[in-house]
């Protein structure tokens, strides 16, 4: 099993112990500059870095969200190609299954503990995922960069296969989890059997 793995699981834990009892919800969070209001990375993106200290492995083309975020996917081929197939179709499908709010949507507090925002940066909700599909923040999504819509679209799929295998999941803290190890392709250094605990752990199975 990756070493890393474990550091990753004091993350659950803390987080679990401090969200008992409080509102949960399904992540979706982008952060945007306070004084221009522009969003600049979603917040799967930014903490992957700031939290767990992986750097984003970003694919060649960066010229549209669907090849971004199967960019990503394709990680999996090795290890998962059934799941590979499942999310990417369900990335094929993200916009027919989204709709766009011009008004902004209520925030969903799920970001854990043990990460800080920058002081220029707020969180705002970028999307919210229903039993029908997707509600997208319209004047956040139409100025995002390409790259950080894949990895929003990654989170959401992920997050869509998670509530699949568990309909009652709180926290979006192991979709982000898994999300940061596909971004980042630190699965590489996962053996097989350490990749089927990984999805057992994060409740992916």
């Amino acid at each position: 099993m990756n070493k890393k793995f474990f550091s990753l699981l004091f993350f659950i834990v803390l987080s679990f112990s401090s969200f008992a009892g409080n509102e949960v919800g399904n992540g979706g969070g982008v952060l945007y500059h306070l004084e221009s209001k522009t969003p600049v990375m979603f917040f799967d993106a930014y903490e992957t870095e700031a939290r767990y200290g992986y750097r984003i492995q970003w694919p060649r083309d960066l010229s549209d969200e669907y090849k971004v975020a199967m960019s990503f996917t394709s990680r999996l081929a090795k290890y998962d190609p059934k799941l590979q197939k499942q999310l990417n179709g369900w990335i094929k499908s993200f916009y027919a299954e989204a709709s766009f709010s011009q008004s902004d949507l209520p925030l969903i507090f799920d970001m854990g503990t043990g990460i800080h925002i920058p002081e220029w940066s707020g969180v705002a909700q970028l999307i919210i995922q229903t039993k029908h599909g997707y509600i997208l923040n319209q004047r956040y999504w139409n100025k995002l960069s390409t790259e950080q819509k894949g990895v929003a679209i990654l989170h959401e799929v992920v997050y869509r296969k998670a509530l699949e295998v568990n309909p009652r999941l709180f926290l979006s803290e192991k979709v982000r989890i898994f999300v940061a190890i596909l971004i980042s392709n630190e699965l590489r250094f996962f053996t097989a059997n350490g990749y089927q605990g990984l999805l057992q752990h994060l409740e992916l199975k």
